[in-house]
Formats: structure tokens, sequence, C-alpha cells
């Protein structure tokens, strides 16, 4: 074989697989999305609906970390359907408001699952370490302040992709 042939080749090739790879991309990331939706749809029930769960600070810490995984999820799903090149339809060029705003709540719901988690760790941290100071703790009101925290914290701190696509 000669050098011609082996980089016509290599460039059909080429060619072939950045023809595929978009619809790879967009079926693996739409079938991994839609199995953590359904998990997180499941995982939110059971943390919500369970009256024993819900009683203690981590059931009603993990049910809200479940309902911003499942937001994450869905807006992840929306941008990867609604902003493929495999369906020939972007809405960041329909919408630039709608481009910033998907990309600011994709951003503030992944931001708060993972403060949220940092906020368990918080808590078990003082339940195990400092047991006396753990009733406060335990208390709904202490945690949804902590998370009302964590979310006003979330929210501005991505407000700059209103302005800027970071």
């Amino acid at each position: 074989m000669s050098n011609q042939q082996t980089s016509t080749a290599a460039a059909a090739y080429l060619a072939h697989l950045s023809s595929i790879t978009p619809a790879i991309g967009f079926w693996t990331s739409a079938i991994l999305t839609s199995i953590g939706i359904l998990s997180n749809i499941v995982a939110t029930m059971v943390f919500f609906r369970s009256k024993t769960l819900n009683k203690t600070s981590m059931g009603y810490l993990y049910g809200w970390l479940s309902l911003f995984e499942l937001l994450s999820c869905l807006l992840d799903y929306a941008s990867s359907f609604f902003g493929s090149q495999t369906i020939m339809l972007n809405y960041a060029i329909i919408s630039d408001a709608a481009c910033k705003l998907n990309n600011y709540l994709l951003r503030v719901f992944t931001h708060l699952a993972s403060w949220f988690l940092v906020y368990t760790t918080f808590d078990r941290y003082i339940q195990l370490k400092y047991p006396a100071k753990a009733p406060l703790f335990k208390r709904k009101q202490t945690i949804n302040l902590f998370l009302l925290f964590i979310s006003c914290f979330c929210l501005l701190a991505n407000a700059a992709n209103f302005w800027y696509f970071i």
C-alpha cells in the first residue's frame, strides 16, 4: 500500500469517526441521564414519602439531595436532547436567554447537590465528634437555614453565567 492510499484510508476513517461521534455522545448521555432520572425519582419518593426517613435529619437531607439531583438530570437531559446536533435543533441559536438560563440552572443544581453532600458530611462529623451539640443540627429549622444559605450562595456564585459563558 502506498502512502497516498494509506493517508486516504486514514482520512476516510477519521471522517467516519467524526460523523458518528455526535450520535454516540448523544445516545450515551440520553441513556445514562434517563437512568439517573428514574433513580432520583424513586429516591425522592422514598425519602419524602416515608414517615420514618423524613423524621431523621439524614432522610430529610437525602430527600433534598435527590430532588436537586433530579432537577440537574432533567436539565442535562433537556440540554442533551434540545441542544443536540443529531436532531438538528440547537436552542442556543434560537434564544440566547434560554441557553444562558439553562446553563445557569444546570450549574446551580449541580453545585447545590455537591454542597448538600458537603453539608451532610459536616452534619455527620458534628453528630459523631460533638454529640452534645448534635440536637441543634437535628432540627429541621436549622437544616432549612443551612440549606437556604447554601442555595443563596450557589445562586449568587453562578450569576455570572447570565453575562458570560464560563
